[in-house]
């Protein structure tokens, strides 16, 4: 090894000072690792963008790192147009950096040095930018590849100098980090330093609990990029980092205890076959999905992403039905108490394009809360309350059915006082080779639009006059016709763009590939600079609408249900009115399951724990694994606790000295421990409740 004084210009990536400014500080080059990390780490495993701090660090004559392996490659090697050169780092402490440079420092030797130098000093890859005679600037990408992947069709000494770089790499992590690939990419040059650069103890702990529970620990530990990039230094995904679950790992403690409370979920889905595997992207959170899960008894979880996949495109819009997430847990009991496959495929053999079908029903569920207020005298109602009652009671076929008859009879009705208004044009008329299309500006035409193609577009006029939306009728040569929906969606120039939200053929039949593309080229017709005035007026005629009018009522609300949806309804509301466990109590904050009630006494009591019966509300701010927890008491015992993701504002109230009472609403012996006890905390006091305490 030899001796290096550095100067270097370095940028990391931390946030400013109380007072906003940007620090420079000139400090010597083997103080820099104690430098980085004491401004940084206030954002060490924090989510969300930091803002960026430049330091001077002028070098004295130190002691350099060891280089293991080092392979430059050009944008064409890379299969890039960009004309930048890359270098891969191995540094000694087992990190790998990847380094963008100019295309005229490619091979450049005299710049492995201070890189190498600045990398090692800045173990937590904080680094932005760098600036050095040797290498003019360099900028650190951490969502590169670990291992560099030459052009395949291009080959020479650098692609084989890239596999010899391979080759000096950690086979294990790099195994691992392979098994997580999904529809996420996790083979980062960030994620193998996280774990490469580990004691032998850490790395082996963690490399088995990755594998163990992937679909859970690994977004704990490492970051899920959408891709991997070889352009950028930002960071453009985030971990989720979690003291107890990465103390767990490490300690050896109870990790199945530590996940099941970060995720707010039951031991029993941890442990589950479908947590064992990587699993990608099901339109709703990673979060949001387990607690959908877990509110699945085991028989009827999905066994495998295999199961899980086929059916991801149904999950946007039936989450659509709801939109609310503390009601996760009821959808997955009211919705899939056949079991999670057999529901699914009972629907596809019903309906043909489901997530349509599940879409639409919005308009149907508009028509029938406005029938349960109007007609019926339920009281107030919402259309998330209505489908989460419908499911609950009849299911969702019985909901999906009687949309389809809604609309098979639908006729909009013609309100005078809404007749009035016209649209300013965007597009007008508008005829191609492809075909034609016609823009609808007042609501006669879209009534017209709706009785000739079957559908309840008629629905959708509050939308274009408040909001801005566009509804184009689209014919092709052929004689196909369809219906679309055009959005306003505002664009980083800002300015406002339409995008298509919805084409639909006639009675909601799915369209061909050839107006599927008609559709798209109309969008870049609505969109062309040309229009851009356009554009913009018919958007302030929108909002000064809307601030003028008020949310008007959407006009689907008096189309009456055809007489057997009718009697479905009255039967749903009736069985809802008679569960006790449907009425909010007076001053309600709070009603959802005690979550580990399997793991502590509540078996030995539930036959107490009777509709009513007062618990106890516990505070435990010291509690090693949530400063937030709240602990449920009843019947002498522990029962459990508030769930984790919802417990947070219950803990601040009850440390504001607020009154709180907790009850018991439901216990079901014959469900799973972790949904057999349902509780709601109320803001008053109700008659016999246990006095609140505090534990410090």
């Amino acid at each position: 090894m030899t001796e290096f004084a550095a100067s270097l210009d370095i940028v990391f990536d931390q946030a400013l000072d109380h007072t906003g400014t940007a620090l420079r500080a000139q400090v010597p080059l083997q103080q820099l690792s104690e430098v980085v990390p004491a401004h940084a780490a206030g954002n060490a495993g924090r989510a969300g963008p930091c803002a960026a701090r430049k330091v001077r660090v002028a070098g004295v004559n130190d002691v350099l790192p060891r280089i293991r392996a080092h392979v430059w490659l050009s944008a064409a090697d890379l299969g890039e147009n960009d004309g930048y050169a890359r270098l891969w780092l191995h540094l000694d402490d087992g990190q790998v950096r990847v380094f963008r440079l100019p295309a005229a420092k490619l091979g450049h030797q005299a710049a492995l040095t201070p890189l190498a130098v600045a990398s090692m000093a800045d173990p937590r890859g904080l680094l932005l930018e760098l600036s050095d005679p040797e290498f003019d600037w360099a900028i650190p990408v951490y969502a590169a590849p670990a291992v560099p992947v030459a052009n395949p069709q291009r080959w020479g000494v650098a692609q084989a100098q890239a596999l010899r770089f391979a080759a000096s790499l950690d086979g294990e992590v790099l195994q691992v980090l392979g098994q997580l690939d999904s529809l996420r990419t996790w083979g980062s040059a960030r994620n193998y330093t996280r774990l490469a650069t580990l004691t032998p103890v850490q790395r082996t702990y963690r490399l088995q609990a990755i594998t163990r529970f992937p679909v859970l620990v690994a977004p704990v530990l490492l970051s899920a990029h959408h891709r991997l990039e070889l352009f950028g230094g930002k960071r453009h995904a985030w971990r989720e980092h979690d003291d107890a679950v990465v103390e767990a790992i490490d300690r050896g403690r109870d990790l199945t205890g530590a996940l099941a409370a970060f995720y707010g979920i039951s031991r029993a889905l941890v442990r589950s076959a479908v947590c064992q595997r990587m699993w990608g992207s099901t339109a709703l959170s990673h979060r949001d999905f387990l607690l959908l899960l877990d509110a699945l008894a085991p028989e009827q979880r999905p066994a495998s992403w295999e199961e899980i996949e086929p059916f991801v495109p149904n999950l946007p819009a039936l989450w659509g039905l709801l939109g609310e997430r503390d009601r996760l847990v009821a959808l997955g009991r009211a919705v899939f108490r056949p079991g999670w496959t057999a529901l699914w495929r009972a629907c596809a053999q019903r309906f043909e394009s489901l997530p349509a079908v599940l879409f639409d029903t919005g308009d149907f569920l508009r028509a029938a809360t406005a029938q349960a207020e109007n007609t019926l005298g339920a009281g107030a109602w919402s259309t998330t309350r209505l489908a989460l009652a419908w499911m609950r009671s009849r299911g969702l076929v019985s909901l999906l059915n009687a949309s389809r008859r809604w609309h098979a009879a639908y006729r909009a009705p013609v309100d005078p006082d809404q007749c009035t208004e016209v649209l300013p044009r965007v597009l007008g008329p508008l005829e191609t080779a492809e075909g034609s299309a016609c823009e609808i500006d007042d609501r006669p035409g879209l009534v017209r639009e709706g009785d000739e193609m079957g559908h309840c577009v008629a629905d959708y006029w509050i939308d274009c006059l408040q909001h801005g939306h566009r509804i184009v009728s689209l014919r092709r040569p052929d004689g196909e016709r369809a219906t679309a929906q055009y959005q306003p969606s505002p664009t980083a120039a800002d300015t406002t763009n339409y995008r298509l939200v919805q084409l639909r053929g006639p009675q909601n039949d799915d369209i061909s590939e050839a107006m599927d593309d008609w559709a798209a080229q109309v969008q870049a017709e609505l969109n062309a600079v040309p229009r851009r005035s356009a554009r913009a007026a018919a958007l302030a005629a929108a909002t000064a609408r809307a601030l003028r009018q008020g949310d008007a009522p959407i006009p689907a609300a008096y189309v009456p249900l055809d007489r057997e949806s009718a009697r479905e309804l009255a039967r749903v509301l009736a069985r809802h009115a008679a569960q006790p466990e449907n009425r909010p109590l007076p001053g309600e904050l709070l009603r959802a399951r005690v979550a580990g009630f399997g793991y502590h006494n509540g078996a030995a009591v539930q036959a107490q724990l009777t509709p009513g019966c007062a618990l106890a509300l516990v505070r435990e701010p010291h509690n090693p694994h949530d400063a937030m927890a709240v602990r449920i008491d009843g019947c002498t015992v522990t029962l459990g606790y508030v769930p984790r993701p919802v417990n947070a504002d219950i803990a601040r109230r009850l440390d504001a000295g607020e009154a709180l009472a907790c009850q018991v609403i439901e216990c079901d012996p014959a469900a799973e421990p972790c949904t057999r006890l349902v509780f709601a905390i109320t803001l008053e006091p109700a008659q016999d409740v246990v006095s609140l305490r505090r534990v410090f």
